[in-house]
């Protein structure tokens, strides 16, 4: 199953953005460009889910519910449930493309802060990873989808990969660090 999801507003009640992601659910926290969230700056206000894009039972949740605590009780909401292959595929394109474009703005914040180290950088069907503790690691391609994943010893780590030529991040989970940077296969 491939679960993602882009949060906003996460430093108020009613997310569940903590929950989703210490549960290893592949989420993202929304930011702007410049680094500024709600109320200072624009907010992803999107809010639907597509479930089985890629078959004959699409479906498209959206509405003006906002999944939150006060939209289950006390407002006024309306959700739409709707049955529509390419109607659903419209969403998962627009999705893909907004995570895809956090996800890199995310790892180009992260590696001027965090001390992952991954090499050879490009690389063809073997990293290594330097952790300086242990912890996991993710490899995504850059439509966020999970390709490798593993535990993280301290020290030098190889990781035997089998991937397409391309742009690929990878993440570090250590205790309730997380670290992102680059990787390029040729």
């Amino acid at each position: 199953i491939d679960v993602r999801g882009i949060v906003d507003y996460t430093d108020y009640s009613g997310d569940e953005y903590s929950y989703l992601h210490d549960n290893g659910v592949n989420v993202l926290e929304y930011e702007n460009a410049d680094g500024s969230q709600w109320p200072i700056g624009a907010t992803l206000h999107h809010k639907y889910a597509v479930i089985d894009q890629n078959t004959d039972n699409a479906i498209l949740v959206t509405g003006s519910h906002n999944w939150s605590a006060s939209a289950e009780s006390r407002n006024d909401e309306n959700t739409l449930i709707i049955h529509d292959r390419n109607i659903a595929n419209l969403y998962y394109q627009e999705f893909s493309k907004r995570f895809a474009e956090l996800l890199a703005l995310n790892s180009t914040n992260d590696i001027k802060q965090n001390t992952l180290k991954v090499y050879p950088n490009p690389a063809k069907n073997s990293i290594s990873i330097v952790s300086d503790n242990k912890g996991q690691y993710r490899i995504y391609n850059m439509q966020g989808q999970l390709q490798y994943d593993g535990n993280l010893n301290e020290g030098v780590n190889r990781v035997n990969v089998n991937l397409l030529n391309g742009l690929y991040i990878v993440e570090m989970l250590s205790g309730n660090e997380t670290s992102r940077t680059k990787l390029i296969i040729e």
